[in-house]
């Protein structure tokens, strides 16, 4: 069984000796472990695919411990004795081992929490960090690349499911890219945002980079809207809670346009993401769900309406 082998790589590779170890399936074939050692430490044994790369690995794991000097707490990155690494590999994947954090996924009574934590995110200044980053470009770009190639034979099936939405896909996706010189989360929803205490936590950094902070806002607003269901926007009380306290009132009638835009665009780059392996993952309930909402999220002003409270 794959498990087994990534439980001994733990042991032979970390020095970890699992007492028990439960699975946590996502939407991708391969899972991810929570494994309890011995000592009772719990840790999380996420997967990544060989073509993420070992260099993307290696700045990844550099990512989550360079986090810790900027006051933005995540989990930490174990280091593997044998090869000094942060990043361990098995079977057909690599790993990364983090310490697992013990804490209550956030909800709107966090906001303070969360939009203190983000300033402190947002405000990193250092170049030599931002050099490590990527940025929102190179995401879109990602999108306009798939998108050109709707017209193939092997994409009718998600040009299909796109409909009446291609036309305007294509014209939000030529729409001039909002500046990228911010550190931003990148994949900002409620999931990703543990509360110990006092303390707020970001995980799941993978798609940390360049961007601009209304990024992670429009993340977040997309999360709570797909939490409770995007079309009925059972959510509007938590998102107007979240956009007056975010970013000391950054949501003003003058930038909400470009909020809406940025809501949308983000909103296409997942669809895309998902455009090569459509037919498998369309099967899936939740997928199709998610699926679903993002294509909602374009037909409607969805911020317009929740600045005007006309919900």
């Amino acid at each position: 069984m794959l498990s087994d082998i990534v439980l001994k790589t733990l042991a032979d590779e970390y020095d970890i000796q699992p007492t028990r170890c439960q699975e946590t399936h996502g939407i991708m074939i391969k899972s991810n472990y929570v494994v309890t050692d011995d000592k009772g430490d719990i840790w999380f044994v996420k997967y990544y695919p060989l073509a993420f790369g070992e260099s993307e690995l290696a700045r990844l794991g550099q990512i989550y411990c360079l986090l810790e000097q900027y006051s933005v707490p995540t989990c930490k990155v174990r280091e593997n004795i044998k090869t000094r690494k942060l990043y361990m590999r098995a079977c057909s994947g690599f790993y990364l081992v983090y310490n697992f954090i013990n804490a209550d996924v956030a909800d709107s009574r966090s906001v303070i929490k969360i939009t203190d934590t983000l300033r402190n995110l947002h405000g990193i200044s250092d170049a030599s960090f931002k050099m490590i980053l990527g940025s929102t470009h190179n995401r879109i770009q990602f999108a306009r690349s798939v998108y050109s190639k709707l017209p193939y034979p092997q994409y009718q099936l998600f040009k299909t499911y796109l409909g009446d939405k291609v036309e305007e896909i294509g014209r939000l996706l030529n729409m001039p890219v909002w500046p990228c010189n911010a550190v931003i989360h990148g994949d900002l929803n409620l999931r990703n945002i543990l509360v110990k205490g006092d303390e707020i936590y970001f995980i799941d950094l993978d798609e940390i980079r360049l961007g601009d902070p209304i990024e992670d806002l429009a993340s977040l607003i997309y999360s709570l809207l797909y939490r409770n269901g995007v079309l009925d926007f059972q959510s509007s009380h938590d998102i107007r809670s979240l956009m007056s306290h975010f970013f000391y009132g950054m949501l003003t009638p003058e930038n909400i346009d470009k909020t809406e835009h940025v809501l949308k665009v983000n909103c296409i780059v997942y669809l895309m993401q998902r455009a090569d392996d459509y037919a498998y993952l369309i099967r899936h309930k939740s997928t199709r769900k998610f699926m679903d909402s993002l294509l909602a999220i374009l037909s409607n002003n969805v911020v317009a309406k929740l600045c005007a409270h006309d919900i």
